[in-house]
């Protein structure tokens, strides 16, 4: 994709050049071929940048370097790095900005203990439950919790948790999705739970604790919906414990206790 973007130099606010630009960086002594680093920090106003936005373009063209990006940009991280030493005649060595930190499992379990952000319940929720089945997705994880949670009593009613979800015909409760006459904010892709659920799968990807496979699906899971719903595709994500999940499954059996506390303790009113 950035590999179409076109660049427009300017030098002094005047427009140049392609081949001007390289011109000038060949005078300067860097070597074209080697590449120019671009600090988008300083040119962009990262507060405008929408996260959930990049998620779902990682989801849509499978990219997992996307979903990363986007977690570091929701949880606030924008990564310094120092620049690189110049030196006359010299080509400019490119840095990593990034580097991904793989906790022990103690680890784990201390920095999710240590968050009552709705990352920290959704990565406690993807913890437990890929450990009970093989493949399973999100849209799946959160509507058996909360199921359980309506079942069992064990959620204030008016617990955030419950937000996306709808009663059904049959007395369970089931994602409600964006159809005529619902309003967004209602929706499960905008939950509490699903955006927690979400942003706790980057971070489960990045700790090595599951395995990921892309799927599509055809239709709509509403049999309300309209007739034009049953040619609609949608790319989606199955998820299972990898060994390291497993094993951090079994340190922390009580997983899901986690994510009931924390959402407790957000109540809407």
């Amino acid at each position: 994709m950035f590999n179409d973007m076109n660049f427009d130099f300017h030098l002094k606010g005047v427009p140049i050049k392609a081949s001007e630009a390289t011109a000038l960086l060949s005078a300067t002594g860097m070597d074209p071929m080697q590449g120019l680093r671009i600090d988008l920090e300083k040119i962009l106003d990262m507060r405008k940048i929408n996260s959930k936005m990049l998620f779902d373009l990682s989801v849509s063209e499978g990219n997992q370097e996307l979903a990363s990006l986007a977690w570091r940009i929701s949880m606030g991280r924008t990564e310094k790095f120092e620049a690189a030493p110049q030196r006359r005649a010299a080509p400019r060595q490119m840095r990593t900005p990034y580097t991904e930190q793989t906790f022990s499992l103690e680890q784990i379990i201390d920095k999710i203990n240590r968050s009552d952000a709705y990352w920290a319940a959704g990565a406690s929720l993807i913890i437990s439950r890929t450990s009970l089945t093989d493949w399973t997705t999100l849209r799946r994880i959160a509507t058996e919790f909360i199921n359980e949670c309506w079942d069992n009593r064990s959620l204030p009613n008016k617990s955030a948790a419950y937000r996306g979800f709808m009663l059904a015909d049959d007395g369970s409760l089931r994602p409600r999705d964006l159809t005529k006459g619902v309003v967004r904010k209602e929706t499960f892709h905008v939950s509490p739970l699903y955006i927690g659920l979400r942003e706790g799968l980057i971070f489960c990807q990045k700790q090595n604790l599951i395995e990921m496979k892309s799927a599509v699906s055809i239709g709509s899971e509403n049999p309300n919906t309209s007739p034009r719903a049953k040619d609609m595709r949608r790319v989606f994500y199955k998820i299972r414990a990898s060994e390291k999940g497993a094993a951090l499954a079994d340190l922390w059996s009580d997983c899901d206790v986690f994510a009931k506390m924390l959402f407790e303790k957000r109540i809407e009113h």
